[in-house]
């Protein structure tokens, strides 16, 4: 990536090349931060353990954030991906590790997926204190 910025910068990089490059910068841009998030935390667990920064996240922007940051991967193999959570939901949760969390299942949907399918996010409110929220598609892999 620093050095696509670079020829960039000098002009040694036509917008044709570089949106050419673009999809597989951005497959190896998202494997990258998933294994900085996977460092990070094995890092926190051996130091004082995991901290958890609870607050109010609303569920359906922590989800379309996500799949904005996999859309290229989606695209790459014709998935759809229909974010169905409601709007107005919120839990009382850690936002980066529901971050975490969904981006983690959902590349698992967008890799294991057959071409042309689509993938639903769904979420359920089981209780007052209770929501949970399932990534449905036709791939391979657990339930």
């Amino acid at each position: 990536l620093q050095g696509i910025l670079s020829l960039l910068s000098i002009k040694g990089l036509s917008l044709q090349q570089l949106s050419e490059l673009a999809p597989d910068l951005n497959e190896k841009i998202t494997a990258t931060v998933d294994t900085m998030d996977n460092l990070l935390r094995w890092a926190m667990a051996q130091m004082d353990g995991l901290q958890l920064n609870f607050n109010s996240v609303n569920l359906y922007e922590v989800t379309n954030e996500t799949i904005k940051l996999l859309e290229v991967n989606a695209e790459k193999k014709c998935l759809s991906i229909e974010n169905n959570i409601d709007k107005t939901l919120y839990a009382h949760a850690d936002a980066e590790m529901t971050k975490i969390i969904i981006r983690n299942l959902l590349a698992n949907a967008i890799k294991f997926s057959p071409q042309n399918a689509s993938i639903y996010i769904e979420s359920n409110v089981l209780t007052n204190e209770k929501v949970s929220i399932a990534i449905i598609d036709k791939g391979v892999g657990m339930d």
